[in-house]
């Protein structure tokens, strides 16, 4: 690293994890996320002496652009070195451990991942809330929209609330303690501007009632800590009737889980994940089976996961 002193990246290498996410959260659209623990993808950034970032390695993917503004991370550390670092730039490594269009917020975790690590080489590193903006620059890429549902979880932890999506501001809360989340991913990628792109444009008043009910009753729920209320979760009446197309079987385990132990089911994102909500490790264990016989009959890979809610978000794993 240079021995300038007016730069402003005093570290030379910082690598920072970022998690997977279920936004949504069944009437929540593009207003509510919360991220889970283990999934999630890593970016490494080191600074370079050149005249340019640049993605020198994509581990875990070999269709990703390396074309640093083509590349959510790429974009994300972008935004990020343009405003609070001109003229400094960084070789950007990305651990891609989450699939591509899988409803977990996988370009999100990137951009998050990305933003958290170079902020990290700052002389004065800026507080969590100024990376969203930053984050979002890189998530646009792959969803063709701003949108926060993915990238404000994944970076601030807990359940998050979108309270103004325009400008982006947000309140969050830590999630019931013992509430359990279980995703699947069956082998298929959709990709989130398709996804959205076959959104309706109108929505009814009587639809828009429903799902406002939905949101507000699930919201409540997760903060008093109130499973009948997580039963919302379930609702959504403007993305699941078209999306839900696009998943196979999610029809009947949604039906298995409606006559089960489960509290809530739903689409994760743009799908094709989906979350399920349970009270107990056991009770989601009992249900795995039910998934996996689903997709045996199908003849279709799946990816099946147990977490709880990760109230922390984005960590920095190393700095030097």
């Amino acid at each position: 690293m240079k021995s300038n002193p007016e730069r402003k990246l005093v570290k030379n290498y910082a690598r920072a994890f970022a998690p997977a996410t279920v936004s949504n959260i069944g009437p929540g659209f593009d207003l509510m996320g919360f991220p889970l623990f283990d999934l999630g993808d890593i970016v490494e950034v080191t600074v370079n002496d050149l005249s340019c970032s640049r993605i020198t390695d994509i581990v875990g993917n070999t269709t990703l652009s390396k074309e640093l503004e083509k590349n959510t991370a790429g974009a994300a550390v972008k935004s990020f070195l343009d405003k609070h670092a001109p003229g400094e730039f960084v070789d950007i490594v990305l651990h891609k451990l989450l699939p591509i269009g899988s409803g977990l917020g996988s370009s999100a975790a990137s951009a998050v991942a990305a933003v958290v690590a170079v902020n990290a080489l700052l002389s004065k590193p800026l507080e969590i809330k100024d990376l969203v903006e930053h984050a979002l620059d890189g998530e646009v890429v792959a969803s063709g929209t701003r949108h926060g549902d993915n990238v404000i979880p994944s970076l601030v932890g807990g359940v998050v609330v979108i309270s103004d999506p325009v400008h982006f501001n947000y309140f969050k809360f830590d999630a019931p303690e013992d509430l359990i989340v279980l995703t699947f991913h069956p082998h298929v990628e959709i990709k989130t501007s398709e996804a959205r792109a076959m959104l309706p444009k109108m929505v009814s008043v009587s639809d828009s009632i429903k799902q406002t009910a939905g949101a507000v009753t699930l919201i409540t729920g997760m903060i008093k800590g109130d499973y009948t209320l997580l039963k919302a979760a379930s609702s959504d009446f403007i993305a699941e009737p078209f999306r839900s197309k696009l998943i196979p079987g999610y029809h009947e385990i949604k039906f298995m889980a409606s006559s089960s132990e489960a509290i809530a089911m739903n689409i994760s994102g743009s799908g094709p994940t989906s979350f399920v909500f349970f009270r107990t490790l056991e009770d989601a264990g009992l249900f795995i089976p039910k998934i996996e016989n689903v997709y045996d009959k199908i003849g279709l890979g799946i990816d099946i996961n147990i977490s709880k809610i990760n109230n922390t978000g984005a960590q920095i794993l190393e700095v030097r």
